[in-house]
């Protein structure tokens, strides 16, 4: 008969941990416990800090039933679920702590996010604000309403930054499809004392385009500079075009290509120079966008 304890004990400790793993009726086990601890915590926060949308007691009413639906229970089943780990306070502090370190994880990461608007949105205000500033790279893929860039250069920017007579803007252009055109254009507005001259680009190639200017006109001297890129379609249709080499100021000392019509120097338009210039444009941009912060 001895023989036959050990299998009748092993059913007894076996019945009692199972009666041990079992909870009360309506009682949430602990993981769905602490996930609804973690959306309610949450949701209390909320209407602590959104008076507006939450200044009625039914309006709170709704919001926690929806987080109730959520989980598939309900209210009766919460408050029930919260006496009875409240009674068994060493369960409930450790369900607590790891809800409060999920909290505490959210709110980095809607910190960091809420870093990466605010840091995109100087970006896009010092752009929009920062007339002078003149990116040696623009794509059009990029969050921009304006579809494409303007500057403005004053008297005293003129004065610091044209040195010579003859200056220059000009760019490359990459990106634009073979089947169709944009409506692109750049233009290049001098103001002198008594004169003012439009010159424009209009661009329907991938290639690189100039525009050349004169700090000095007979009896005149050119007083500010403001210019623009500017795409008229619809901006998905063309966000593959970018613009690179970006630069206004003295003609570079590199020689221009040759028109192999009549051996002279181009004048509006040169060859486009390959794309590995994009990313000494990039590295370019990166340090000026540092110094403007």
């Amino acid at each position: 008969m001895k023989l036959h304890r050990f299998p009748y004990l092993s059913l007894i400790i076996l019945g009692i941990a199972i009666s041990a793993c079992q909870h009360p009726k309506n009682v949430l086990d602990k993981k769905r416990m602490e996930n609804l601890m973690y959306d309610v915590y949450i949701a209390e926060a909320l209407i602590d800090n959104d008076y507006s949308n939450f200044d009625s007691p039914q309006k709170k009413e709704a919001f926690f039933n929806s987080i109730f639906e959520k989980h598939h229970t309900t209210q009766e089943q919460w408050d029930t679920s919260l006496v009875y780990y409240s009674d068994k306070l060493d369960i409930y502090l450790r369900m607590n702590d790891s809800v409060k370190s999920r909290i505490q994880q959210l709110q980095k990461v809607l910190e960091y996010e809420q870093n990466q608007k605010v840091q995109l949105e100087k970006n896009i205000h010092r752009r929009i604000k920062t007339t002078t500033y003149i990116p040696p790279l623009y794509s059009f893929a990029e969050a921009d309403i304006r579809q494409g860039f303007r500057f403005r250069l004053d008297s005293a920017s003129v004065s610091t930054q044209i040195g010579q007579d003859h200056f220059d803007f000009r760019f490359d252009v990459a990106g634009i499809p073979p089947t169709s055109h944009p409506t692109l254009k750049s233009v290049l507005m001098l103001e002198y004392k008594d004169t003012t001259i439009y010159q424009t680009n209009n661009i329907s190639q991938n290639q690189s385009y100039k525009i050349t200017a004169s700090k000095f006109i007979p009896d005149d001297t050119l007083k500010t500079i403001s210019g623009f890129v500017q795409l008229n379609n619809p901006c998905e249709n063309f966000k593959g075009i970018r613009l690179y080499n970006i630069y206004l100021g003295s003609p570079h000392t590199l020689a221009e290509p040759q028109n192999p019509a009549n051996g002279k120097t181009q004048d509006s338009i040169i060859k486009a120079k390959p794309l590995m210039h994009i990313e000494k444009a990039v590295e370019m941009d990166s340090l000026n966008r540092k110094k403007l912060r």
